[in-house]
């Protein structure tokens, strides 16, 4: 993440920022940053995606498509015969690989 310092800045205003902070239950720092954001959202201006949200996105979308996935496999007719565990795993009755 990037940095920003803001130098010279009014006393008043200052103490304003930590009083609100507190009592928002942040930093100094954090406050400025949730402030400066909620002027830029109500300016209509969307945000980039963080990567943490980007990740959870990416994560929803694969629960979606495994959903699918085990519908599809649900609907596949079954085999009577049941499978070793070895079978599935793909070794003969020696414990090769087959």
């Amino acid at each position: 993440m990037a940095n920003l310092l803001i130098r010279d800045i009014p006393d008043d205003l200052h103490r304003w920022l930590r009083q609100d902070a507190q009592a928002n239950h942040r930093s100094a720092n954090r406050h400025a940053i949730a402030l400066i954001d909620s002027v830029r959202q109500q300016s209509g201006e969307s945000r980039a995606p963080s990567p943490t949200e980007e990740r959870e996105e990416a994560y929803a979308a694969l629960r979606v498509k495994l959903a699918k996935f085990h519908e599809q496999m649900a609907a596949l007719p079954t085999v009577n015969r049941h499978l070793t565990d070895n079978e599935i795993i793909g070794y003969d009755e020696n414990g090769l690989p087959q």
